[in-house]
């Protein structure tokens, strides 16, 4: 969470933490389901990047989860880089997988967005509204689900999602 501090002054705690959470929840959703093409958005995202940067963490956390889920980030100015139709899939994947997305975390950029570690965010991120609470994502009952660019795989299952 720290991380999420650290790049973004002045954001709120707790939102930090709902990055953070959001962050894991997809990672989770990445191992869970290694042949689906996921992406995160620009704000979960963030918390992804945060937990990559403490490397013995992630690789422990990944293992935990069931497998490494690796990052291959965009090319800066990419006209595909945000897909609505993408983000729709990984969130049905993730509710499919056992998690409750926080929904305000996962909107695309515009022309009124916050800036999120120096990236475009949402419109409708709790930091925008100065929102204090937590909504983070809920565990529920698990099946599998979908997948995506931005973009995630795992180790030893020999796929290439590219």
């Amino acid at each position: 969470m720290a991380t999420v501090l650290d790049n973004n002054p002045g954001m709120a705690e707790a939102l930090a933490k709902q990055i953070v959470t959001e962050g894991v929840s997809f990672i989770a959703t990445c191992a869970a389901n290694p042949e689906k093409r996921l992406a995160p958005s620009p704000v979960v995202d963030e918390g992804w990047h945060a937990a990559i940067l403490h490397t013995k963490l992630y690789s422990e956390l990944c293992t935990r989860l069931g497998g490494f889920v690796h990052h291959f980030p965009e090319r800066p100015n990419n006209p595909h880089g945000f897909r609505p139709d993408v983000i729709e899939y990984t969130l049905d994947t993730m509710r499919a997988t056992g998690y409750e997305p926080d929904v305000e975390l996962w909107a695309g950029p515009s022309e009124t967005t916050v800036t999120v570690g120096g990236r475009r965010g949402t419109p409708r991120c709790p930091a925008a509204a100065g929102r204090s609470t937590l909504a983070g994502a809920r565990r529920t009952a698990g099946a599998t689900g979908s997948s995506r660019f931005g973009e995630h795989r795992r180790r030893g299952r020999g796929h290439d999602s590219q």
